[in-house]
C-alpha cells in the first residue's frame, strides 16, 4: 500500500483534509510499530523495510492517536451523563498485539562461536 492511499483511507476515517496532519500521525504510527519490531536495536530503525503486513495497522494507530488529540493523557471526564476514559495516553497494546518482534541472534556471538 502506498503513503498516498494510507493517507486516503486516513483521511475517510477521521474525516481530516489536511495532509500534512494525517502524513505526521502516520509517521507517528511508523514509528511505535518499528519500536514494537525491533525492540532492541539501539541505531536509527528508519534504516530497516516497513514490512506491508503491517499497513492496516498503522493506519489504526493514526487513526486512534488522532481521534485522541486535544485529551492526551486523559484519564477521565464526565459531561452531561458521557464519559470519557483514556487507559494510557500511549498507543494501547491491543493495536500492537499482532506485531511481532524481530529477533536474531547478534553478529559479535555468531563470530565468536565461529571462531571456536
Amino acid at each position: 500500500m502506498t503513503d498516498n492511499e494510507k493517507l486516503t483511507m486516513l483521511s475517510a476515517l477521521v474525516g481530516e483534509t489536511d495532509q500534512s496532519v494525517l502524513a505526521l500521525y502516520l509517521q507517528i504510527a511508523k514509528a511505535k510499530i518499528m519500536e514494537k519490531l525491533y525492540p532492541l536495536v539501539d541505531t536509527d530503525r528508519d534504516s530497516f523495510t516497513f514490512p506491508s503486513l503491517y499497513d492496516m495497522n498503522q493506519i489504526q494507530i493514526a487513526q486512534y492517536l488522532y481521534n485522541q488529540r486535544g485529551t492526551w493523557g486523559m484519564t477521565s471526564h464526565t459531561e452531561q451523563g458521557v464519559t470519557d476514559t483514556y487507559a494510557s495516553s500511549d498507543v494501547p497494546p491491543e493495536l500492537l498485539k499482532n506485531v511481532l518482534s524481530y529477533c536474531s541472534v547478534p553478529s559479535r556471538i555468531a563470530e565468536r562461536n565461529a571462531d571456536a
